[in-house]
């Protein structure tokens, strides 16, 4: 499932949160899933964040003007 998402791809959680950028992938040796590395702004702050996510988690979403 991860393999589902590309770098520069935007993602936000199922739940909600803000949108996020894709800035890696990667394959776990223990399971079939990896992780999705995920770039964000959080409303009103200038310092980027990270964060890394179960792909389960994550659903891609349309940014307007792309």
């Amino acid at each position: 499932m991860a393999n589902e998402f590309q770098l520069g791809d935007t993602v936000q959680l199922k739940s909600g949160g803000p949108v996020m950028t894709v800035g890696g992938v990667t394959e776990s040796t223990k399971s079939a899933t990896g992780k999705v590395l995920c770039h964000y702004f959080l409303e009103g702050a200038a310092k980027p964040e990270a964060a890394t996510f179960p792909p389960e988690v994550l659903a891609k979403v349309k940014v307007k003007g792309r």
